[in-house]
């Protein structure tokens, strides 16, 4: 760490500078400023506007028994990637350990008051210095004539108003880590930097980050640091955000991945509460396939039946109508079963529990993607296309299998289309009663190439078989398994049927059963899909009866 002797001026460095022996400067950068290199040489630091600020910075650093000084725009060699990135990572302390920040508001004319002239201070407005105004325990703002005007601790109260930011915070930087991620992220929502990269690297501090620093990466760091802080926490507040209205021409769905884009799609986390002591904190993991969690998601009623939430364990109040420790008053997120696993819909907007319809789904494992492209789009606004749903399913036959598991949504009962058609397969269970037997059945529909429906119960020829290339076809082959379904166990002049049968026979009680399938064209989700409908006959063989079931 490089510090400017105050006395004499020069850069001195140091491997661990004693904590609380230096001043630092917290400033907005102008066009003028003095860099690492310039500082070497004194005809060009002296003829540089920003030497000014060193100066004077050394100058009331000295006056309050200061030996060094501390500011960035020449204590750090950015021409070293290395020097560079120790700095940005290591900087939150930095600012944490200085015995006094000299904040400069440079636009803040002396005759005006403090308390009417900060909120127009571009101090506010940059992202670099909140961390500057969060880190020190110790903050004076100096006006553009360099006479203090007041300090942070005696000004909690306007600095909490003007930035946002919690007054225990103000008071005491350990309170950050107490705070939900969301409520932290909302403090720089309205702040800029110059480069894009630099919107995630100004807080890394504030979440106690370390990553590497990749200039050129744009709005990924953003990404980048999302992803870190979700290897270090389990607060689910992360996910909060809220992503702009759709356009009229756009898909009103608003599909996106589980991050948001920027800070600023935070803006309205600001007053998010911890309900922790009502939902735990979720074990989750980010994985290729974005995040994964197993939760137990909220089926709603009060609108859209095909609506879904997963509860992020935070409150907008803590007090009134709903406190923390009430059933209402969560917020959730709006997910989705796609052909990516599941993703956000109506991202632009958060569930808040209250008075609804309401039911808890099972516990399942969800992956829902890191984010949403543009060719993602197109294929989830064409999921439904050639998708195959089950219709009017009788009581007393259970899906006990559904294949490939990944593109069956469960809740709408239904097969997505990964784009060409797809083929799938149900392990189906035909239940006991007093009358029969309970026994298994197969169903291999294909919307590929040709629509095909296949039946098998395991009283027929080649069920063993059957069954056996299915187990073995779950992790490679289940797009393609009716394929080889067909040209292994079905006889040639039965492909391209919509319509199969298959038969059980309860020879304990005479009773012939014959399930019967078919697959037909159906409007599924407003797209061009396909339905199937099962339907049961019973025979009494010893009597000559015949019944329907459906």
């Amino acid at each position: 760490m490089w510090l400017i002797n105050t006395t004499t001026l020069e850069l001195e460095f140091f491997v661990n500078p004693e904590k609380a022996s230096y001043a630092i400067l917290s400033h907005t950068w102008g066009d003028k400023e003095v860099l690492f290199q310039e500082f070497q040489n004194p005809d060009k630091k002296n003829s540089k506007y920003g030497f000014t600020k060193i100066v004077r910075t050394c100058e009331i650093a000295r006056q309050q028994g200061l030996r060094y000084a501390w500011v960035d725009t020449c204590c750090i060699d950015k021409s070293s990637s290395a020097e560079l990135s120790e700095a940005i990572n290591s900087m939150f302390a930095w600012y944490k350990n200085s015995a006094v920040c000299l904040a400069h508001l440079e636009d803040l004319p002396s005759d005006v008051f403090f308390e009417q002239g900060l909120a127009r201070c571009r101090w506010l407005s940059r992202g670099w210095t909140l961390q500057e105004l969060i880190a020190p325990q110790h903050v004076e703002f100096y006006d553009q004539t360099w006479t203090k005007r007041a300090t942070k601790l005696d000004s909690t109260k306007l600095l909490a108003k003007a930035t946002g930011v919690n007054e225990r915070v103000l008071a005491d930087c350990a309170h950050l880590a107490h705070l939900p991620v969301a409520q932290r992220m909302s403090w720089v929502s309205r702040r800029q930097t110059t480069r894009a990269e630099d919107i995630a690297y100004c807080i890394l501090g504030m979440f106690d980050i370390h990553m590497p620093l990749i200039y050129g990466e744009g709005d990924k760091a953003f990404m980048r640091l999302q992803e870190e802080i979700a290897k270090q926490t389990c607060d689910l507040s992360l996910f909060a955000w809220t992503a702009p209205p759709p356009e009229p021409s756009s898909d009103p769905h608003n599909y996106r991945g589980i991050f948001a884009k920027s800070p600023g799609e935070f803006v309205d986390c600001h007053q998010m509460r911890s309900r922790n002591r009502i939902v735990p904190h979720k074990e989750f993991t980010i994985t290729n396939r974005g995040l994964r969690i197993e939760a137990t998601l909220i089926k709603l009623f009060e609108a859209s039946p095909d609506d879904l939430v997963l509860n992020l364990g935070v409150s907008y109040r803590v007090s009134g109508e709903w406190s923390i420790d009430s059933g209402n008053g969560w917020i959730g997120i709006y997910v989705r079963k796609s052909i990516h696993g599941y993703v956000r819909v109506w991202s632009h907007r958060l569930y808040v529990s209250g008075e609804h319809d309401r039911m808890r789904c099972p516990k399942t494992m969800l992956h829902i993607c890191k984010n949403i492209g543009r060719y993602d789009m197109e294929l989830l606004q064409r999921q439904y296309a050639r998708a195959i749903q089950i219709l009017g399913l009788p009581a007393d036959i259970n899906i006990a299998q559904a294949q490939p598991s990944d593109l069956w949504d469960i809740q709408k009962g239904l097969f997505l289309d990964p784009g060409s058609g797809l083929n799938t397969y149900f392990v189906l269970t035909v239940s006991a009663n007093e009358y029969h037997t309970a026994f298994r059945a197969v169903l291999a529909c294909s919307t590929m190439g040709f629509p095909t429906c296949v039946m098998w119960s395991e009283q027929d020829q080649g069920w063993d078989q059957v069954c056996l290339f299915l187990s073995q076809a779950e992790e490679v082959t289940d797009y393609v398994c009716v394929d080889y379904l067909l040209r292994d166990f079905v006889p040639k002049e039965k492909w391209n049927v919509t319509a199969a049968t298959c038969d059980f026979i309860d020879r304990r009680i005479g009773y012939h059963i014959t399930l019967e399938a078919r697959l037909s064209r159906a409007i599924v989700e407003g797209s061009d899909g396909f339905s199937v409908e099962l339907s049961k006959r019973l025979r009494d063989v010893l009597r000559g009866n015949e019944s329907n079931a459906r």
